[in-house]
């Protein structure tokens, strides 16, 4: 016979592999522990939950046996089937700038964010409230935002895991992961285009982690990831910004499910490149400039690029050209809409290119130059060596072919001398059908 209020000992058999934690309500109590529960009203409700004690340790499949022991009679035991969960995806959960070992690595301009609605203040953070999947495994930058590259970056990666065919959750604890899985990125495509993920392994300096990224043991339900890249080498806005591809192994973390951050990367500008296109072409040829005849109708385009000569397809500051004091002769320069002020002609950068449309200057120069310069902070570039002519402002013409004509004549309108006459000065000229008559003409700029 029981009574209402007897002791009980849940036992606990076959668990090999998991740990097992009871609960009377809200109160823990000991399995296997003799008389760690009560009846209550001659009832007791336990519940049981079930959790990994190690990744290796735990089987596909548990049959766990549980027993009640009241009043020295055990009730007969129910099997409880327990599947280990796997891991079915890693989300992108959040990215942020860092400062690497202490290195002086400032955060750059703009952040970055996805278009996930899910936005938490200046970052993208989902995922950390419990266990219900709310983020993605490809993540894609908002218009707008974007990566810098030689910025490092942490980006948090989330393990979601199914036991036997359940619903999706976000893994907990890192008994569920496999430390035998190492975190690494297909190098595959930026590579390629002379670009890379690049590692903080002995990383000193800011300016010596130049190495492609090996790879980080995943050890945590919840993953830190710290990298940068080398440039936007096949990473550019225009063509739809690039995959940073997360590999588990060298491989997805289930078959045809990627962990991707999708991205444009901007390399910032640090120099200008100058090149030049004669009248009526669109072809520009770097280093043209120089020793060049920059004559009206010439076009400059000045780019800024980055360390890899590539344009800085993010940069749209204003560009500024002015003769340089030490060329040969003074002389403004005049582009072909005149835009004329303290003779320096103001261009706004668009994508990272600016052009200089009619480019000439107000008197001939041999070997003069122009300095080109920012207000982002690109350097300053000089084109040097130039040769330009000044622009026509007449037209001017004279008889070439002497024209023979009577200087006197006598009562009787006899020839008595003969010489040239000038066209220009005469008010009247007599020439006969078939008379050659050849002219001068040329072109006179302001000066003469």
């Amino acid at each position: 016979a029981y009574a209402s209020t007897d002791a009980v000992t849940v036992g606990i058999a076959g668990a090999s592999g998991v740990s097992v934690t009871a609960y009377v309500g809200n109160t823990i109590i000991a399995v296997n522990e003799p008389l760690s529960a009560r009846l209550q009203g001659g009832a007791l409700e336990v519940d049981l939950v079930f959790a990994a004690a190690s990744f290796s340790a735990m089987a596909a499949v548990t049959g766990i046996d549980v027993t009640f022991t009241a009043n020295q009679v055990t009730s007969s035991s129910v099997t409880i089937t327990v599947h280990k969960p796997l891991i079915t995806a890693v989300h992108v959960v959040d990215v942020y700038p860092v400062a690497f070992g202490g290195v002086n690595i400032h955060p750059l301009s703009p952040s970055w964010e996805p278009t996930e609605p899910t936005l938490r203040n200046a970052s993208y953070f989902t995922g950390d409230l419990g266990t219900r999947v709310d983020g993605s495994g490809v993540v894609t930058a908002a218009p707008g935002f974007h990566l810098v590259a030689g910025q490092f970056y942490t980006v948090v990666l989330r393990a979601v895991a199914r036991a036997n065919g359940g619903p999706e959750q976000y893994v907990t604890t890192a008994a569920l992961i496999n430390s035998g899985v190492a975190i690494g990125f297909d190098h595959g495509t930026l590579n390629a285009a002379g670009n890379m993920v690049i590692s903080t392994e002995a990383c000193v300096t800011e300016f010596d982690c130049q190495s492609n990224f090996t790879s980080v043991a995943f050890t945590q339900p919840k993953q830190d990831v710290t990298f940068r890249l080398m440039n936007a080498r096949a990473c550019s806005a225009a063509g739809g910004g690039c995959n940073i591809t997360f590999l588990f192994n060298g491989q997805d973390i289930a078959p045809n499910v990627a962990t991707t951050l999708v991205t444009p990367v901007r390399s910032i500008a640090t120099k200008l490149r100058a090149s030049c296109a004669v009248a009526g072409s669109t072809t520009f040829t770097v280093d043209a400039c120089p020793a060049a005849a920059i004559n009206v109708g010439w076009t400059m385009r000045v780019e800024a690029v980055d360390d890899w000569g590539d344009v800085d397809e993010f940069f749209d500051g204003t560009l500024f050209a002015r003769p340089i004091a030490s060329s040969p002769a003074a002389f403004d320069i005049v582009d072909g809409d005149a835009t004329i002020s303290s003779n320096i002609i103001r261009r706004r950068f668009q994508a990272g290119v600016a052009y200089i449309d009619n480019l000439t200057t107000t008197r001939a120069c041999v070997g003069c130059g122009i300095e080109l310069l920012t207000d982002w902070g690109a350097n300053l570039t000089t084109v040097t060596g130039m040769t330009t002519s000044n622009p026509t402002e007449r037209i001017e013409c004279s008889v070439a072919t002497p024209i023979v004509h009577c200087n006197e004549y006598d009562a009787s309108f006899e020839c008595l001398s003969v010489g040239d006459r000038n066209l220009s000065t005469s008010s009247s000229t007599l020439l006969y059908p078939d008379t050659t008559i050849c002219v001068d003409v040329t072109a006179v700029d302001g000066s003469g």
